[in-house]
């Protein structure tokens, strides 16, 4: 099996942080999903890209300001 990913913002730990870990956030924040019982504690952990103990809009401007960037 392989590791979890441990990339910041890589939610689905697909390998890359793109519009599907943006989703994925957003329904968490809406409460349709628990990141940690849907995926894992890792996913949670990546989802916290701005590293303040908390899943929320916060995270998704920055993932998506870095997805942009490219």
């Amino acid at each position: 099996e392989a590791p979890f990913s441990t990339i910041p913002g890589d939610v689905n730990q697909d390998g890359a942080v793109d519009v599907l870990d943006i989703v994925l956030i957003v329904q968490h924040i809406l409460g349709n999903l628990e990141l940690d019982e849907h995926l894992n504690e890792q996913a949670k952990i990546n989802a916290d890209f701005t590293q303040d103990g908390l899943v929320d809009i916060l995270d998704i401007v920055s993932i998506v300001s870095q997805v942009l960037e490219g």
